[in-house]
């Protein structure tokens, strides 16, 4: 098991004992920005709650790879980059004044480092919770389900599809009214 895996469930369980309405950082008109930590998938998140218990989040990730020496050769470093977005959607009869399980899904495009491919695909469904210590600050965890597909390689082959079960990642979240 991934270190962020198990982070992510401890994350939600801890959650789910803290203990009624819902939290003010979800209500309608909220902006958001935070940091989601994925294992080397990390990324930037915007968002905006366009209705009560609803979020549409667009991400942004960097990433950087040094492939080091092979037989005394330094080789060049390489970055990658992805785009997407999310819908979460907070599930109201469940949530507290400073816990809010959801569910949810995203869709995102972009190029891994040294990858050797065009563009990769990830499409995810997901269930987390998210905790409010603080009236802005959100730490959320979830886990789920991706599909990933790696674009064309540069022999023009398709690259692999694959299935992750267990896809997890824990958030820190900023809300406020604009």
């Amino acid at each position: 098991m991934s270190r962020g895996f198990v982070l992510a469930i401890a994350c939600v369980a801890f959650m789910a004992s803290t203990a009624s309405a819902a939290p003010s950082s979800l209500m309608k008109g909220m902006w958001s920005a935070g940091y989601t930590f994925e294992g080397g998938d990390d990324e930037i998140l915007g968002g905006y709650n366009f209705s009560d218990m609803n979020k549409v989040i667009v991400n942004f990730a960097l990433n950087s790879a040094d492939p080091g020496e092979d037989d005394g050769v330094d080789g060049d470093s390489d970055t990658g980059w992805a785009i997407g977005g999310a819908l979460h959607h907070y599930l109201n009869g469940l949530s507290t004044s400073n816990f809010a399980p959801f569910i949810g899904g995203g869709v995102s495009v972009g190029e891994s480092a040294f990858a050797g491919t065009d563009a990769n695909t990830r499409i995810d469904a997901r269930f987390g919770a998210e905790a409010f210590p603080i009236d802005p600050i959100g730490i959320s965890g979830h886990i789920g389900i991706g599909y990933f597909r790696t674009g064309e390689e540069a022999n023009g082959d398709d690259g692999p599809s694959t299935i992750g079960f267990f896809r997890s990642g824990v958030s820190a979240t900023f809300y406020w009214d604009w």
